[in-house]
């Protein structure tokens, strides 16, 4: 029976997910917004961990069966995209360089602007 409620509370939070995502008035995935509101109430307190580990620790041991719908998508469509596979290289090289330089300049970033921080932390305390 805990294990039944502790997966009612991941479809909940999907569920409200995916009304929040109806009623927007652009185009946002349901089980992304649902997610969020998951990952917050978790962080704040609104729901106890208690309430959803089991079954998240589940779902985290068997993610390779719910890669199987895409998997069977992807060799459906396997004629297309053995046709196109060159852009799919082309765009995947662009996105991934673009993110991981993203996330490095950020991080660059947010180090110096800590490392300042703690060393006019320390130029104060001298004082």
């Amino acid at each position: 029976m805990k294990i039944l409620q502790q997966f009612g509370w991941i479809l909940f939070y999907s569920l409200l997910g995916k009304l929040i995502a109806y009623s927007l008035p652009f185009s946002v995935p349901g089980s992304v917004i649902g997610m969020i509101l998951l990952f917050f109430s978790l962080h704040f307190g609104l729901l106890k961990m208690e309430k959803v580990e089991m079954v998240g620790h589940w779902l985290t041991q068997n993610m390779a069966i719910l890669f199987v719908p895409a998997a069977v998508g992807l060799m459906v469509y396997f004629e297309m995209i053995l046709s196109m596979w060159w852009q799919i290289g082309i765009i995947s090289l662009i996105s991934t360089s673009t993110v991981m330089i993203s996330v490095g300049k950020t991080v660059e970033f947010t180090k110096r602007k800590r490392q300042t921080r703690l060393n006019q932390n320390k130029v104060e305390e001298f004082e």
